[in-house]
C-alpha cells in the first residue's frame, strides 16, 4: 500500500559524504541517499525501490554502516521499497556529544523518523546492534509492534546473554574504545579469515588508566595504543598457530570491506560510538529481552544466524521456538558473525522468503 513516502531534507552532519537527493547504482539498483531530522538529531539514509512497494526497514550493526546492508537491499528493491539507516553515531548520522544515545532513546527518534517519512507499516531487518535498536523499536507505546509486519532479527543473542567470546563492551565504552574505533586496523581486522584473539579489556584500562593519571598526553597514548594494536595485528598475521576466535569464515568482497571502513572513520564517529554502549551491556540486554522486549514483540520473528559464530552458538537457542510460537530460527551455513557480507546469497534466500510468507 502507498505510504506517502517524504523524505523531508536537513542540512546533512558535517562531515556527511553524499548530498540529499544523491543518486548511486549498486548491482544495477539505484539507490538514493537523503538527510531528515527529528528533535535535535539528524539521519543519513538510503533509500530503493519503489515507494509505492511495502517498505522494509535495514538497522546495521558494529562497526557498519547502511551500505553493509546493499546486498539485501538491492536484492529486495524489485518488490519492496528498502530503507537502510545510519544508526546514530555511525556513518553520515548524527554524532554529537551531547546527544542521548541509549537503545530506548534512539528507537524512539527512529520511531519518529518513520512518522516523518511517511512510512507506517513496515518490515524490519537488524544486525548486531541494529537488531537491540529493533527490539526497542517494537517496545514503543501506542501499538507500535503492531505498525512492524515483519522482523528478521540477525546476530543478536536471544533467551541467554551473549556467550564467550563476548565483544569488550567495557573496553567499547571508554575512551581507549574511541583509540580502537579510530585505528586504522578496525574495522578491517573484525572482517579477517583468521582466528582474532579479542584485546585483554581490563588490562588495557588500568594500563591506559596510569597513563591519563601520570599526566601522559593523551596524542602519545593514542600512539602507545595504535602501535599495540599494529604489533597485535601483525602477531596474528605471521603466527602458525594463531590464538583466538574467527568470528568471520566467508570471503567478504574487499571492495566492500574498504567502503565500510570508509564510512566507519568518518569524522566524528570513534568518538560517538562508545556512548552507545555506555549505559548498555549483554546482561542488561537479556534482561530487557527476558523481563518485557520480547513480549511486546509479537510480529513473526525470524532468527537469522551464522552457524559458525563463536560467540552465539546453536545451544543459546533451544527451545525458543516452543516458548514462543511467532518466534523462527534460520541457520545460514558456512556464515559466521558477518553473514549478511559472507554468505549474501544465502541470507538474500532466507529475508526473500521469510517476507513472501503468509502471516
Amino acid at each position: 500500500m502507498p505510504q506517502n513516502f517524504n523524505p523531508l531534507a536537513c542540512e546533512p552532519y558535517p562531515g556527511a559524504v553524499n548530498d540529499h537527493g544523491e543518486i548511486e547504482t549498486l548491482k544495477g539498483v539505484a539507490f538514493t541517499h537523503w538527510h531528515s531530522s527529528v528533535l535535535r538529531s539528524r539521519y543519513h539514509y538510503v533509500s530503493a525501490g519503489d515507494p509505492d512497494n511495502p517498505p522494509i526497514v535495514f538497522l546495521h550493526g558494529l562497526p557498519e554502516s547502511w551500505y553493509a546492508m546493499h546486498h539485501q537491499m538491492a536484492h529486495l528493491a524489485s518488490d519492496y521499497f528498502c530503507i537502510g539507516l545510519d544508526l546514530k553515531g555511525y556513518g553520515q548520522s548524527e554524532k554529537s556529544l551531547d546527544e542521548e544515545y541509549s537503545f530506548a532513546h534512539c528507537a524512539f527518534e527512529l520511531g519518529l523518523l518513520l512518522d516523518k517519512l511517511g512510512i507506517h507499516t513496515f518490515s524490519l531487518v537488524g544486525h548486531d546492534r541494529g537488531s537491540v535498536l529493533g527490539d526497542h523499536l517494537c517496545n514503543l507505546p501506542n501499538g507500535f509492534n503492531q505498525r512492524i509486519t515483519k522482523f528478521a532479527r540477525m546476530q543478536q543473542s536471544a533467551n541467554h546473554p551473549h556467550a564467550q567470546p563476548r565483544p569488550p563492551h567495557k573496553l567499547f565504552a571508554s575512551n581507549v574504545g574511541s583509540m580502537l574505533f579510530s585505528s586504522q586496523n578496525f574495522p578491517t581486522s573484525v572482517y579477517a579469515r583468521q582466528p582474532v584473539t579479542p584485546p585483554p579489556e581490563e588490562q588495557i584500562l588500568r594500563a591506559f588508566g596510569k597513563l591519563e593519571a601520570i599526566g601522559v598526553p593523551l596524542r602519545w597514548r593514542k600512539t602507545l595504543f595504535q602501535r599495540a594494536l599494529a604489533r597485535a595485528a601483525n602477531s596474528n598475521n605471521n603466527s602458525d598457530a594463531p590464538q583466538g576466535h574467527q568470528l568471520t569464515h566467508g570471503e567478504i568482497d574487499p571492495t566492500v570491506i574498504a567502503r565500510i571502513h570508509r564510512e566507519f572513520h568518518l569524522p566524528g564517529v570513534a568518538e560517538a560510538v562508545p556512548l552507545t554502549f555506555r549505559l548498555t551491556n549483554f546482561d542488561k540486554e537479556y534482561e530487557d529481552r527476558s523481563n518485557f522486549l520480547f513480549d511486546n514483540m509479537t510480529m513473526p520473528v525470524r532468527f537469522i544466524q551464522g552457524e559458525l559464530d563463536p560467540g552465539q552458538p546453536a545451544s543459546d537457542y533451544t527451545g525458543l521456538e516452543e516458548i514462543r510460537p511467532n518466534f523462527s530460527i534460520q541457520w545460514i551455513a558456512d556464515a559466521g558473525h558477518f553473514l549478511h557480507l559472507e554468505n549474501p546469497q544465502a541470507v538474500n534466500k532466507a529475508l526473500e522468503e521469510f517476507f513472501a510468507e503468509a502471516d
